[in-house]
């Protein structure tokens, strides 16, 4: 059977995104994006309600909420550190700067996500919390 004048089209398009899918502007702006999602979920829902995420995140903001002086982008930023120092010496230098690009993000957006999205159920906060900084971990 004959294909679809169409279908070449559709191929070419596939094939052109498949190509734009391993450049490193692709993996930037994916990054940008998840780094994004996630600084709203931690600026918008879970520091409102005094939340913790897990992990380097949860750190941070715990040593926000304990020493507010410094901003929660810059108290994760610092906490980075020492994990990154660690990861320069065991984790390829491709994944290295690429995990790095993705903290600097993080944390730059953190401090310029202005919003905070109220929520009268503390369930509905967790749920929506959660499920953004997921995506956001995700892309």
């Amino acid at each position: 059977m004959a294909p679809y004048k169409g279908e070449y089209k559709l191929d070419a398009v596939i094939s052109r995104f498949q190509r734009l899918s391993y450049t490193i502007p692709w993996n930037l702006a994916l990054l940008s994006f998840g780094s994004f999602l996630s600084a709203l979920a931690i600026k918008a829902v879970i520091i409102p309600n005094a939340f913790l995420p897990s992990g380097i995140a949860g750190l941070g903001l715990l040593a926000y909420y304990v020493f507010p002086q410094i901003s929660s982008g810059m108290w994760l930023f610092l906490l980075n550190i020492p994990v990154f120092l660690v990861g320069w010496f065991f984790i390829s230098k491709r994944f290295f700067w690429y995990t790095l690009y993705a903290m600097v993000s993080l944390s730059v957006f953190i401090d310029l996500v202005p919003w905070t999205f109220p929520f009268d159920d503390k369930w509905l906060a967790v749920l929506a919390g959660g499920v953004v900084i997921g995506v956001g971990s995700g892309i």
